[in-house]
């Protein structure tokens, strides 16, 4: 957006990754805490900010930033007002809530077209006022190989250069993923060749009792890494991905997120329950038949089939799917659907003003 023209400030405790980033690539920054205690008197700094720097736009991507965020922007008249409905937060239908939604805010966006009928149910959101904005990625320009990838993989983790992997991500309760997780990695066992690695995420850190434990079970067979320790050589290293979800009807859908969208963009196949987004996204955006997705399989069965087809033949089938997210999830697309949308809201502005 900046390369567009548009002068971007960020507003975030000083102390996140947010923050430190935009003030290290020469972005205006102001720190506010959004802190329970300090709610109020930074409401009255939020709105003299907005007075004095009149911002077109204002978007919201937390939940404690958004309850002052956008009532101060709405005070204080700034044209568009945008709420980004992540998808980790829980919808609650209470009266703040309502008034966020329907009042304080002129469009909420999500990435998970799933999320829409529910926001709509809980607050008679119409539909003008409700968009999916899929999530962006950057991907480099080029991607190693799947034979250099395994080495490289290989040699960070201390294991001989022939190694394959599995990966596992997904969030859901620490005991319930310790089960799953010993499940799937039964289903390797028996071919001393396959490591899994399970990654490490925000929304699903793993404690350093629980990495122990498991690895202990598997006789050190099951490692960790963090999400973006490596990423795109891991991404490549891998015969498959499996992600596992827990399914909560007051929790937004999981939408594709970035690390997904990077996932598929390296070409690794990707296993998930039939009621996940992955699946969505690939029976219904790139009209996959409903058994690619392996619905009537179970995930034991996917692992098994995924280590054992050959690589070209893999290729084949994850090969439209890169290309689909090269086209239509990179984070230039993900800029210009939002740019289309602040045009939109000027030209209602304008065409209110001529009345």
């Amino acid at each position: 957006m900046a390369e567009k023209g548009h002068q971007i400030m960020v507003i975030a405790p000083s102390d996140s990754p947010l923050f430190i980033r935009a003030k290290k690539n020469g972005y205006r920054v102001y720190p506010l805490s959004f802190n329970l205690l300090a709610r109020f008197g930074e409401y009255d700094q939020l709105k003299k900010l907005f007075a004095a720097e009149t911002p077109f736009a204002v978007n919201c991507h937390g939940r404690e930033d958004a309850r002052i965020v956008l009532k101060a922007a709405w005070q204080t008249g700034v044209p568009c007002r945008i709420l980004s409905q992540h998808t980790d937060n829980e919808i609650k239908k209470i009266w703040l809530s309502k008034r966020k939604y329907n009042q304080y805010c002129h469009y909420t966006f999500t990435d998970s077209p799933q999320t829409i009928p529910l926001l709509q149910k809980k607050f008679n959101i119409h539909d003008i006022r409700i968009f999916c904005i899929p999530q962006g990625i950057i991907a480099p320009q080029e991607l190693l190989c799947n034979a250099d990838a395994r080495k490289k993989i290989s040699s960070k983790l201390g294991l001989p250069p022939a190694t394959r992997f599995m990966g596992l991500t997904g969030r859901m309760p620490l005991p319930m993923m310790g089960e799953r997780i010993s499940q799937l990695f039964n289903t390797i066992q028996s071919q001393p060749s396959h490591h899994m690695v399970c990654i490490s995420t925000d929304a699903q850190p793993f404690p350093e009792e629980f990495k122990t434990d498991m690895s202990r079970l598997a006789k050190g067979r099951i490692h960790f890494m963090d999400i973006d320790e490596d990423a795109w050589s891991l991404y490549r290293a891998l015969d498959c991905m499996v992600v596992l979800s827990e399914s909560d009807p007051n929790q937004t859908s999981c939408g594709l997120s970035r690390h997904l969208l990077e996932i598929m963009y390296a070409k690794c196949p990707v296993i998930a329950s039939h009621d996940f987004e992955v699946t969505h996204f690939i029976n219904r955006t790139l009209g996959m038949p409903q058994d690619y997705s392996g619905q009537d399989k179970p995930i034991e069965q996917m692992i098994r089939d995924a280590i054992s087809t050959e690589e070209s033949r893999q290729l084949e089938r994850t090969a439209a799917i890169g290309e689909y997210i090269k086209q239509h999830h990179t984070i230039d697309t993900m800029g210009r659907d939002i740019l289309r949308i602040y045009r939109l809201r000027q030209v209602r502005q304008e065409q209110r003003h001529r009345r």
